[in-house]
């Protein structure tokens, strides 16, 4: 299971993506992912993927970034969470059809609710107004 908040450390906002093993074995995550359709998220043929880019170091780094960073690939055993930190000034799409998570090592994607999502990038928004 995926989640996203955004972190309340001033001078320091990021959009945290994390993960829970809920088992009943211990898995890995390979990389965070970004799907994206345009007509629907159950018509694949459509679909758009990427690879997200977290913080390497956050929060003493907030300039660099790599696919693998933050402590990608990570094992997991169960019970245990994992957070990868990803950059508040992305544009994020507006589009209702998104889903953000991560991909284990099984090739399953685990992604955080689209209502997730959307609460997330709406503080997000809320807070690049309000400075």
């Amino acid at each position: 299971m995926s989640y996203m908040q955004t972190t309340d450390q001033p001078f320091k906002k990021a959009i945290c993506l994390s993960a829970v093993n809920h088992g009943p074995i211990e898995a890995t995550l390979k990389m965070g992912i970004l799907k994206s359709a345009h007509f629907g998220l159950l018509n694949t043929r459509f679909a758009e993927h990427a690879i997200l880019k977290p913080h390497t170091s956050f929060p003493y780094n907030m300039e660099d970034f790599h696919p693998f960073g933050g402590g990608l690939p990570k094992k997991l055993a169960v019970g245990e969470e994992f957070s990868v930190y990803l950059s508040s000034k992305l544009n994020w799409p507006k589009r209702y059809h998104v889903l953000v998570g991560f991909v284990d090592t099984f090739g399953r994607n685990h992604f955080a609710s689209k209502k997730n999502f959307v609460s997330t990038i709406s503080q997000q928004e809320t807070m690049k107004n309000n400075v």
